[in-house]
């Protein structure tokens, strides 16, 4: 079976205001399936792009029939009309390259074997669609195709994503490697005072803490509280967008409710209402990176034709497969704002909100929490975080 290498690269990014509800409820989903999925079985820190496979295996999507494009289009919550589909990420992929006031590098690239045969219409949509580059490799010289591809990573990433694929994961049964690059860092609306950052207690349970460096902020932010389900919620603006791109902690009422809370987590974030509040808040400065195998991941959620003998005939007559989704993530949170960025790798292949404000409270993010960067509520990157000084 011929081999098809999807590089799907992703540094986080940012949407517009044409991005459909609908396209954000399916967004929504399935990165908080995908938590669910890397939630399981340990107390470390999780991070991961949802975004970024959900960009290729739309592409993939495209290119798919019969029972592997319905277990694509299921997984990935992604509408059941092609067209719809294309509609969709024209719509978001547009978008990003109209963004302000943050810094975006969004780049895909289709990399295709010397003499390996594309359908047209898949390579039109690739092109017209999902922007991407098209590039012939020698895959034979698996050294230099790794190389070139590492290398085209580390620029769109500025350097922080490196060595995302191995020489071992191209050889020459690789025909195609898909390639989607996001890069993200903008600055807080209300940037921390690096001068208030003191080392705090961060509770890791009930019975362990440990001392980490922990920013501290006087400033009117967005507050949801939900009560039915023990969860706060505290947005924090991004300058320049208009309040659209945020990162959002998601924090339980007590030290050890983070597993139980995830159960509660989908309708949780897809029901929120949000109000401006006066608060101080206390938030941990924390850097993650994290590999993530999604191969696995996606199988267990009920993507296996894909690994197997799927039918990508909209793509190749070829006999092809995926063999791996690999994913390289980034985060770094300061005093002045977020850094972020994510590579993976298949192989084979909010608003202004203008609202009363509510009295005064403080919030102490001292215990383990969920997050996500988003834009327009579309998550563009999430995790978990257990301990600020485990990276």
């Amino acid at each position: 079976m011929l081999k098809i290498l999807a590089i799907l690269l992703m540094l986080t990014g940012v949407l517009g205001e044409k991005v459909s509800k609908e396209y954000v409820r399916r967004n929504n989903e399935f990165a908080i399936d995908v938590l669910g999925e890397l939630n399981k079985g340990h107390k470390k820190n999780v991070l991961f792009s949802a975004f970024s496979p959900e960009i290729i295996l739309g592409l993939m999507s495209q290119g798919a029939k019969g029972n592997t494009a319905a277990e694509i289009k299921k997984v990935v919550h992604l509408p059941s009309s092609d067209e719809e589909i294309r509609s969709d990420f024209n719509s978001v992929l547009g978008e990003v390259e109209k963004a302000k006031n943050v810094e975006i590098v969004m780049a895909d690239q289709v990399y295709l074997a010397e003499g390996f045969k594309v359908e047209d219409e898949f390579l039109k949509t690739a092109s017209d669609i999902f922007r991407a580059g098209v590039q012939n490799v020698n895959f034979s010289n698996s050294e230099k195709a790794v190389n070139d591809i590492n290398a085209w990573v580390e620029e769109k990433t500025k350097n922080k994503i490196k060595n995302l694929i191995t020489d071992d994961q191209i050889t020459e049964l690789t025909r195609m490697v898909l390639v989607n690059a996001l890069y993200f860092k903008g600055n807080w609306l209300n940037p921390f005072k690096p001068e208030n950052t003191t080392k705090k207690d961060f509770h890791i349970s009930k019975t362990e803490k440990v001392q980490v460096d922990t920013m501290e902020l006087d400033a009117s932010l967005f507050v949801h509280k939900q009560d039915k389900h023990n969860m706060t919620f505290l947005k924090m603006p991004f300058r320049g967008t208009n309040n659209r791109a945020t990162m959002t902690i998601i924090l339980t009422d007590e030290i050890d409710a983070l597993e139980q809370a995830y159960e509660n987590l989908k309708p949780a974030i897809l029901e929120q209402s949000y109000k401006r509040q006066e608060m101080k808040i206390f938030v941990p400065k924390f850097k993650v990176e994290a590999t993530v195998d999604f191969k696995p991941l996606l199988k267990n959620l009920g993507m296996n034709e894909l690994f197997t003998k799927p039918d990508l005939s909209g793509i190749t007559k070829e006999a092809v497969k995926v063999d791996t989704i690999t994913q390289k993530v980034f985060m770094d949170v300061t005093e002045y704002g977020t850094e972020a960025a994510a590579a993976t790798a298949a192989i084979s292949v909010a608003r202004t909100l203008d609202l009363p404000p509510v009295p005064k409270a403080a919030y102490h993010v001292d215990r383990p929490f969920f997050f996500c960067l988003q834009y327009d509520e579309v998550i563009l990157l999430a995790g978990r975080l257990v301990n600020p000084i485990q990276q």
